[in-house]
């Protein structure tokens, strides 16, 4: 009876740390999808300056670099969450998909 009860507190206990591990999980996937959609914004606004003849090229395009750096790393973070469990459970349930990576096209 005492194995009885020990297996069964096992189990429970390895349920609450699997719950754990999959709210946690959900919740860090769902913060790097606010990460880079905000990282996103803010390259369309260096773009949206970059336009504007006024503005100092230069600085636009190191800040863009930047940016877009930044959000190729949050890319790849985020699309290799989702291939791996438990992030590959949480993306097909929570409907995430890959993104995609950002390029600095020239402009001659």
């Amino acid at each position: 009876m005492k194995l009885l009860y020990m297996l069964v507190g096992t189990l429970l206990l390895m349920s609450a740390f699997g719950i754990a591990s999959y709210v946690f999980s959900h919740k860090q996937l769902v913060s790097m999808q606010n990460k880079i959609d905000s990282s996103w914004v803010q390259i369309e606004k260096l773009q949206s300056q970059k336009k504007i003849k006024d503005n100092d090229t230069k600085s636009i395009n190191q800040k863009l670099n930047v940016a877009s750096t930044q959000y190729n790393r949050l890319v790849d973070n985020f699309n290799a969450s989702i291939k791996r469990f438990p992030g590959s459970y949480i993306a097909e349930n929570n409907d995430m998909h890959p993104r995609i990576y950002f390029e600095i096209k020239d402009e001659k």
